[in-house]
């Protein structure tokens, strides 16, 4: 499949509703791609306006993205735009939504290359790898052992998770 570049992509989002603005998509576009494929998983997507960025790019690298959210309890119009959102940009075979309670299962042992998370938002259920790549969108600061490598707080930071010290092994 013919790769989509971040100017495109963006400008195919339109009037799709949501608050992610052009540097937050450049950001976690530029984020996803440096990774070089793997597992991608977001935690509480919303109307899908960042999926859609993550999962082109992740379609680009060969990687998979799965979006965490309670669908249970999400919000039915945000969820058809989510829906529209991955319709849209042909990110079906890339992009999956989950529970929240099926991310170990799914991850089969393993861990996300990449994590974003919109928002203050609990994602102890995610198992990171020791180098992920965390995108923190409309929140302050991580819960885990992290490196803030950019920073343009309050709208995005990016932080790489800590290498355990040779002393705790």
């Amino acid at each position: 499949m013919k790769q989509t570049d971040l100017r495109t992509a963006y400008a195919h989002l339109g009037m799709h509703p949501g608050d992610m603005g052009p540097q937050e998509a450049q950001v976690i576009f530029e984020q996803a791609t440096a990774r070089g494929g793997g597992v991608f998983v977001e935690v509480s997507p919303g109307t899908g306006r960042a999926t859609a960025i993550l999962g082109i790019a992740a379609r680009n690298v060969g990687a998979k993205l799965y979006a965490v959210d309670a669908l249970a309890i999400k919000n039915p119009a945000e969820n058809r735009w989510f829906n529209l959102a991955v319709l849209c940009h042909q990110l079906t075979g890339v992009v999956r939504q989950v529970e929240p309670g099926a991310v170990k299962a799914i991850l089969n042992g393993g861990g996300a290359d990449l994590l974003l998370l919109n928002g203050d938002c609990d994602f102890s259920t995610v198992p990171l790898k020791d180098d992920c790549a965390i995108i923190l969108r409309k929140g302050t600061a991580i819960s885990i052992p992290a490196e803030c490598v950019l920073d343009y707080r309050p709208a995005i930071s990016v932080w790489r998770r800590a290498l355990p010290s040779a002393s705790s092994t």
